[in-house]
C-alpha cells in the first residue's frame, strides 16, 4: 500500500473523481497540486482546512510546484493537464503545459533522488489516432499516430515518450479512453461533437471505474512486472460502442430525439478523430479489479439521473428546434465542420473528410451505411484483427537481441544503426540508434519502440505526412492505409 499519495489534476474530471474516491478511504495522506483559481480555492480550501488533504498551490508547468508535490510522497498519480475540449481551442498552451508537466516530474524526482518512486501517468486513446472498422481492435504497442490538428494527442505522445525514456524505474503509462461522466451530457454545444465519425468507435471508461483504478493501485502490493509498461483503460466489453450508438444512448438518456432527427450526416467528420476497441484492456482489471460492471444502458440512465434540471426537460423541445441549434454549433467559425465547408478550409476538409468529393458523397440518413460490428467476437477473430508489431512477441522478454531489433526496424522502413552488445532485460532499456526511411537518426530504447509503438520523433510530429510515410513503413501502413484507400 502507498500511504502518501501525490495527485495532479484533482480539480478535473478524472482527477476530481479520484480525489472524492480517496476521501472515502482511510489510511491515505493525500497531497494535491492545483492552480490558485477561484474555482479551485472554493473546491479544495474547505478540505484543506479540515486537514483532509494538503494542497500545493502552484502549476504543473512550474518546476518548484511539482518538486514540492513530490517531496514526502510514496507514489505520484499524474492525471492533470490540459484536455479536450479546452485543448482544442488552445493547442499551443496544451502542448506547453502537458509536455512541461512531464519534464518537471522527471527532473524533480531526479533532483530529489526519487527515481524509484512509483509514477502512474495517464495517457490517452488519442495517441493511436483514427481507426477504421477493419482495425477496430487495438492494443498497446500499436503504431503511435495522432490525428492531424490534435495538439492534445501529440502532447501526450511527447510526454509519454519522455517518461519511457527517463531514468525513472517504476512508472506505468495508462492510456485513458473516452470518459463517461455526468457533465458529458451538457457538452453538446461544443463543435467538436461533429469531429467524431459516426462509424468510429470507443471502448469507454466510466469516471467511477477510473477513480477506483487509481485507489486500488495505491492499495495494492504491485508486482515488479507491472512497471515500465503501457496499458489501456476501459470499463470492459459492455462499453464497446460505435459513435452512432453512443449518440443514440446519450440522447435517449435525456429524452431527446434520435440522431436522425436532430443531426445531418454531413455535419459529422468521416475521419481524423481517434478511437478503437481493445484486445488488452482486461489486463488492468485482472490486476486491480476496478470495474463496477454496470450494464452500459443502465449506466446511461444513471448519468441522466445526475443531469442538470434543464437537460431533463429536453423532451419538451421540438426536434426541429434542436436541429437548428445543433446546426448553429456546427457553424462555429473555428472548429465547426459546416463552417469549414462554407469557408472552403481545404486543410480541415482534407483532414476530416478526405476532400470535397468525399464530403459530397455522404448520403443522408436513409442511405447512410452505419457500421454494427460484433463487440464481443471470439479470441480467434480478435487475433486476426490484431496488428503486426514487426517482431516475435511470443518470444520471452529475456531473448531480445539485435536481430529482433533489426527485423522490427526493417518492418518500419528503417534500420537499427547501433545496438549495444547486450541482450534481454539489459537491452530493453538500452539506448539504440535507429534510422527511419527518410534518413532521420534518433535514439530510443527498445521498450519505447516495441512496447510503446513509437518510431521516428520527427516523422511522428507530421501527421499530414503519414500517408506518404506509410508507403515505406509497413508498421504505420496498417492503420494509415485503410483510412486513405
Amino acid at each position: 500500500m502507498y500511504k502518501n499519495v501525490a495527485l495532479t489534476g484533482a480539480t478535473g474530471t478524472m482527477g476530481g473523481e479520484t480525489l472524492r474516491a480517496f476521501l472515502k478511504e482511510t489510511g491515505f495522506n493525500l497531497k494535491v497540486l492545483a492552480r490558485r483559481s477561484e474555482k479551485n480555492i472554493k473546491m479544495l480550501s474547505p478540505l484543506e482546512r479540515e486537514g483532509r488533504i494538503e494542497v500545493v498551490w502552484g502549476d504543473l508547468a512550474d518546476y518548484e510546484s511539482v518538486k514540492r508535490l513530490a517531496q514526502g510522497s510514496d507514489i505520484l498519480l499524474h492525471i492533470g493537464g490540459m484536455v479536450s475540449p479546452k485543448a482544442d481551442w488552445y493547442p499551443e498552451e496544451t502542448m506547453r503545459v502537458n509536455t512541461s508537466a512531464m519534464r518537471n516530474i522527471i527532473d524533480a524526482l531526479e533532483e530529489l533522488s526519487l527515481t524509484d518512486m512509483p509514477v502512474i501517468s495517464i495517457g490517452s486513446v488519442s495517441q493511436t489516432g483514427n481507426r477504421e472498422v477493419s482495425n477496430r481492435f487495438g492494443r498497446t504497442g500499436d503504431p503511435i499516430a495522432p490525428a492531424r490538428f490534435d495538439s492534445y494527442a501529440m502532447s501526450k505522445c511527447i510526454a509519454e515518450r519522455m517518461l519511457s525514456e527517463s531514468s525513472l524505474t517504476r512508472w506505468a503509462s495508462l492510456r485513458q479512453s473516452g470518459i463517461l461522466y455526468s457533465k458529458l451530457l451538457g457538452k453538446a454545444n461544443d463543435p467538436i461533437t461533429f469531429h467524431v465519425p459516426l462509424n468510429g468507435m470507443l471502448e469507454w471508461a466510466t469516471v467511477e471505474d477510473s477513480a477506483r483504478l487509481m485507489v486500488n493501485i495505491c492499495k495494492s502490493d504491485i508486482p515488479d512486472s507491472f512497471w515500465k509498461k503501457f496499458y489501456n483503460i476501459s470499463s470492459g466489453k459492455m462499453y464497446r460502442l460505435t459513435n452512432y450508438q453512443f449518440e443514440t444512448l446519450i440522447l435517449k438518456a435525456i429524452g431527446a430525439p434520435s440522431p436522425e432527427k436532430i443531426f445531418d450526416t454531413k455535419w459529422f467528420a468521416l475521419k481524423n478523430f481517434h478511437g478503437q476497441w481493445y484486445s488488452d484492456a482486461d489486463v488492468l482489471e485482472e490486476l486491480f479489479s476496478f470495474r463496477e460492471n454496470l450494464p452500459v444502458r443502465e449506466y446511461f440512465r444513471r448519468l441522466a439521473s445526475k443531469a442538470p434540471s434543464y437537460l431533463k426537460l429536453a423532451f419538451l423541445c421540438p426536434a426541429f428546434v434542436m436541429k437548428m441549434f445543433m446546426g448553429h454549433v456546427a457553424m462555429n467559425r473555428t472548429l465547426g465542420t459546416r463552417y469549414w465547408i462554407k469557408s472552403g478550409n481545404e486543410a480541415r476538409i482534407d483532414a476530416f473528410y478526405g476532400g470535397m468529393a468525399e464530403y459530397n458523397a455522404i448520403a443522408p440518413w436513409k442511405g447512410f451505411s452505419l457500421a454494427s460490428p460484433d463487440p464481443d467476437p471470439d479470441e480467434a477473430e480478435v487475433a486476426t484483427l490484431s496488428l503486426d508489431h514487426g517482431y516475435d512477441e511470443s518470444a520471452p522478454a529475456a531473448s531480445l537481441d539485435a536481430a529482433m531489433l533489426e527485423k522490427a526496424a526493417a518492418f518500419r522502413g528503417g534500420r537499427a544503426v547501433s545496438v549495444p552488445d547486450v541482450t534481454g532485460d539489459s537491452l530493453w532499456d538500452s539506448p539504440v540508434e535507429w534510422e527511419c526511411h527518410d534518413g532521420h537518426r534518433f535514439v530510443l530504447t527498445p521498450r519505447t519502440v516495441l512496447l510503446g509503438g513509437y518510431w521516428c520523433p520527427q516523422c511522428m510530429e507530421k501527421p499530414d505526412d503519414y500517408p506518404r510515410q506509410a508507403r515505406y513503413n509497413g508498421f504505420l501502413a496498417q492503420v494509415v492505409a485503410p483510412l486513405h484507400d
